[in-house]
């Protein structure tokens, strides 16, 4: 069910992809246009998303629902990276998204995702992000 509620975030516009499957490789650039839903930590604690999405998407992944599980994967990915700036929970997105498409026999696309994580690519900066500077 959390899949389907997730799926329904991509159905308000025709710039997401409409099928599960393409979202192997798609990163969002925002959830919602317009307005920020993690200004706020007591309307939506970052830390209990994060924690939300990782449970429901690794529940998927091992119960052999791959394809339904990669618009979630989606979701927490464009979450950890653009809203909360984590690295280490970017990098767990995909490395679950790279499980998620070995399984479903996705192999260009998840050598791609290796790749990116290997090379640092797409990951927030863990200095110029952080609350230390």
């Amino acid at each position: 069910m959390a899949a389907a509620l997730i799926r329904c975030l991509f159905c308000a516009s025709v710039q997401h992809p409409q099928r599960d499957a393409g979202f192997a490789g798609y990163v969002p650039a925002s959830l919602w246009d317009g307005g920020d839903v993690f200004s706020d930590p007591y309307r939506c604690p970052m830390p209990d998303v994060l924690s939300g999405f990782e449970t429901h998407a690794q529940v998927l992944v091992d119960a052999g629902l791959a394809l339904e599980a990669l618009p979630l994967l989606s979701a927490w990915e464009c979450v950890a990276w653009r809203s909360a700036r984590r690295v280490h929970e970017t990098v767990r997105a995909r490395t679950l998204r790279v499980a998620a498409l070995v399984q479903l026999g996705f192999l260009s696309a998840a050598s791609e995702q290796l790749l990116d994580l290997l090379a640092g690519r797409r990951l927030p900066d863990a200095v110029l992000d952080s609350d230390l500077v």
